[in-house]
């Protein structure tokens, strides 16, 4: 049997006998890995996609054979062309995406009850006090680094986090990009560590893959998207962890924006001259819009003592868990502020949900800003002690991240 060659425009060619593998990201009608992807730099992949999957009405699940990858194939070759001739493919859709979930986020900020916490000063034995409390600070290019963590009430610690700079080139310039991340595992800390591991040099390599002529949000964006996504098949690769997951809240900087990329639970908020900015928004089963996609997935969610995908896992996302088979997936949610819609001594707050089932953004940011003077290892160890002595039951993570004073 011939193969046939389906072009991609300049960035290469895949066969259609490939195209099985490009959509095998998500396992189960979600976004497939696409060397087709860049169609051009400024496509979006996600909607390109879904929109070959709407067509085909792929099977739930399922491997494709070589005739229905032939006619895949077909459905893509019409779709490229018509890349070529609506310019609804570029940067508009994305910015529009970005713009409705930060709206999204700042909804479920608006929405959200003030809850138990209280803001204390941790004392000196407060490591003990709290199960294997621990902080430290670090610079961080142009930033300094507060992190804090404690196992808290649980039998074991499965958070991890990461606050790294590197650098990336792009077209011949070098770009500086700070990283960082909180990885709250569940099942098991093992998922939380190889993504805390390997997601630099992931978003590193996405990065040059998706901005092959010039650093773009549309490349950033897919980037962010399509990094996340691999990561979640190599966890797929790996039986052993077939029983983990974990959810991941990013903060990302570059060329002057502030970006992030959430998936499950964790959270990512901005305290800016006293405003609160929620950056991301929580993946709950019970939210209409995350409910709707995991019955799409073939399945379902149970309330016991908290809505449950399958009557399981209490994040409608997460990287893993592939023992869900597919009803919760990795995409992540991506948002974008420039920096200068920011003061000069903005502060970003990444924490686990461990202090958001005691706290709202609104107590966290305030309690952020009426003790900016502080330095971030002691702010962020006493938002997770405050949240631990106001009743949190689960593991316990902050990092605080501000600008260094020139």
């Amino acid at each position: 049997m011939t193969t046939n060659i389906i072009p991609v425009g300049r960035f290469g060619y895949t066969t259609e006998g490939n195209l099985a593998e490009h959509l095998r990201l998500y396992h189960s009608n979600e976004l497939g890995v696409l060397a087709i992807g860049a169609v051009t730099d400024s496509v979006c992949l996600e909607s390109f996609v879904r929109k070959i999957l709407r067509e085909y009405k792929w099977d739930n699940g399922s491997f494709l054979s070589n005739s229905r990858t032939q006619r895949i194939g077909r459905v893509v070759s019409r779709l490229i062309q018509e890349k070529r001739e609506e310019s609804q493919w570029s940067s508009p859709e994305i910015r529009s995406r970005l713009e409705k979930q930060f709206a999204y986020s700042k909804k479920q900020m608006n929405s959200e009850r003030d809850k138990a916490f209280e803001y204390r000063s941790a004392p000196r034995d407060w490591g003990k006090i709290i199960n294997h409390g621990n902080c430290e600070r670090k610079p961080v290019t142009n930033y300094q680094v507060g992190i804090a963590h404690a196992q808290g009430r649980r039998v074991t610690m499965e958070d991890e986090h990461l606050a790294v700079s590197f650098d990336v080139a792009i077209q011949g310039r070098a770009y500086t990009v700070q990283l960082f991340g909180i990885f709250d595992g569940h099942g098991g800390r093992e998922v939380a560590t190889f993504v805390k591991d390997h997601l630099q040099d992931y978003i590193h390599s996405h990065l040059v893959k998706f901005n092959p002529t010039g650093l773009t949000n549309d490349g950033i964006w897919n980037a962010l998207k399509i990094a996340i996504g691999h990561l979640n098949l190599e966890v797929k690769d790996r039986p052993h962890f077939n029983r983990m997951g974990t959810t991941a809240t990013l903060a990302m900087i570059l060329d002057g924006k502030l970006w992030t990329a959430n998936v499950g639970d964790s959270r990512t908020v901005i305290e800016n001259r006293g405003d609160s900015i929620q950056m991301t928004e929580d993946a709950k089963p019970d939210n209409p819009r995350y409910k709707k996609g995991v019955e799409n997935r073939g399945g379902f969610v149970r309330t016991s003592d908290c809505p449950r995908v399958n009557g399981d896992l209490a994040i409608a996302r997460a990287i893993g868990d592939h023992r869900l088979n597919g009803a919760v997936s990795a995409p992540a949610k991506v948002t974008m502020i420039p920096l200068g819609q920011l003061s000069l001594d903005f502060q970003l707050i990444l924490c686990c949900d461990g202090v958001y089932d005691v706290a709202s953004t609104r107590q966290v940011v305030g309690a952020a800003h009426t003790h900016q003077i502080l330095p971030v290892d002691q702010l962020a160890r006493n938002i997770i002690y405050s949240a631990h002595q106001s009743g949190s039951n689960d593991n316990l993570s902050c990092m605080v991240v501000r600008p260094v004073s020139s």
